[in-house]
């Protein structure tokens, strides 16, 4: 019940802002929600981000961590290659400090936010880490291709629940 009612509130506090709009204010509206709520020690973590048509990308980190921006060449970014950890939870204390971060995406480049279950996977030995590393490695390879007509093929965007 506690992820239907915050995935409500966001949604309706995301649509109240300009399209510019920092997303940390409705981020922050509903950490303020989930804290005048008895939670009974429950909180959550969350990503939310806001894509421009310029590729901007505006996002909060609350408490998730695991994520990454996986750049056409390869490179890869954000706590899921530097293993780091996201902000602070919501609904954990009433002032989380909810920070915006804004990257720019360019043709090719992807966002991926994952599950804490590919986290829990364990790769070699036992290491938990490896199989993190592992993964964020092999989805930071290139998915295009130079057709024989010179034209690059494209791998289209998936959201995954």
């Amino acid at each position: 019940m506690l992820m239907a009612t915050a995935q409500a509130f966001l949604s309706a506090e995301l649509r109240r802002l300009e399209p510019a709009q920092d997303p940390a204010v409705a981020v922050t509206a509903l950490n303020r929600y989930l804290c005048e709520r008895p939670l009974g020690g429950r909180f959550m973590s969350l990503w939310v981000g806001v894509l421009m048509p310029d590729g901007a990308l505006t996002f909060v980190d609350a408490g998730h961590g695991h994520w990454a921006a996986v750049r056409m060449g390869g490179e890869v970014s954000g706590p899921g290659a530097a293993l780091e950890s996201g902000g602070i939870p919501l609904g954990s204390t009433r002032t989380p400090g909810t920070q915006r971060r804004t990257l720019t995406l360019g043709a090719g480049d992807r966002v991926l936010v994952y599950s804490d279950g590919i986290v829990e996977q364990r790769g070699k030995g036992g290491s938990s880490s490896g199989a993190r590393v592992s993964t964020m490695r092999s989805v930071a390879k290139p998915r295009h291709s130079r057709t024989s007509s010179g034209s690059s093929g494209r791998c289209p965007c998936t959201a995954r629940g």
